[in-house]
């Protein structure tokens, strides 16, 4: 791969501005899980975003990145991650692969080439986490022409996974203005969750356990957003996923204009 794409430009660009510590921003390929593989968990996700978030317009150099410990805790609220929460959660990270198939070639590597902490300043013992991200997804970031651009405080008080890995998904498609939904079957939906074969094997238990709350959470948190969910179902079973958005400039049109439940089937 050679010359660097847009996406590179835009977040470098996006840091410099007085809203960036409320915005990530990630390359659409990361976002849409066409790169990224076996996803970690929730805690995981989020401090992934937000060393995204501080490496910005570098995130495809060959660079250590630093970051104080402080700042990954304050996504935990009041309670401090322990040494073992902390290590638990990058161990998490380390075993997520990146990999990209073309015509030509594919590869795979690991989100993060290495994560370690030290101690910055002995006198206060404030300690950085230094960290690289690994070659594959430097790759994919360097050459990445799309991206997804995310309110950073709304990721912060996700409870759910899914949540989040569809708020990434969705937030890719932000900017194209004639498109304001995305139609999925429940094999394509699992897949984009990462959820294991086996696991919440009923299509209904799927939207009632997973989508259902998952739509309510982002409707919750982000402001610039509100989806609507509607399934199809084909006499008893359920066969689409249809997610449509709409974006919001002010967060008072949600309460204005969307007073009812988001969640709608049609039987054909």
């Amino acid at each position: 791969m050679s010359n660097n794409g847009k996406f590179i430009d835009v977040a470098a660009r996006r840091k410099l501005t007085k809203s960036a510590s409320n915005k990530t921003v990630i390359p659409a390929e990361y976002a849409r899980s066409h790169v990224i593989k076996n996803p970690p968990p929730l805690a995981a996700l989020k401090v992934i975003h937000l060393l995204m978030q501080h490496a910005a317009g570098e995130m495809h150099l060959d660079k250590k990145h630093r970051i104080l410990l402080s700042e990954i805790n304050q996504l935990n609220g009041v309670h401090k991650y322990s040494k073992k929460e902390i290590t638990d959660i990058f161990i998490d990270i380390q075993g997520t692969s990146i990999a990209y198939d073309t015509d030509t070639d594919w590869a795979v590597g690991s989100l993060l080439d290495y994560a370690r902490t030290d101690i910055q300043n002995p006198e206060t013992n404030q300690i950085t986490v230094t960290y690289e991200f690994g070659t594959i997804f430097k790759e994919v970031a360097a050459q990445s022409d799309h991206w997804a651009m995310m309110q950073q405080t709304a990721i912060n008080k996700f409870k759910r996974k899914y949540s989040l890995i569809i708020y990434e998904y969705l937030s890719s498609f932000q900017e194209l203005k004639y498109k304001k939904s995305e139609t999925f079957t429940f094999p394509e939906m699992r897949m984009l969750l990462g959820i294991p074969t086996g696991k919440i094997k009923r299509n209904p238990d799927l939207v009632k356990q997973v989508l259902k709350p998952a739509i309510k959470e982002i409707n919750k948190y982000v402001d610039s957003l509100y989806l609507t969910l509607h399934t199809e179902k084909q006499g008893r079973n359920f066969t689409k996923i249809t997610i449509f958005w709409e974006t919001l400039k002010h967060r008072k049109s949600i309460k204005k204009d969307h007073m009812g439940d988001p969640i709608g089937t049609t039987k054909i």
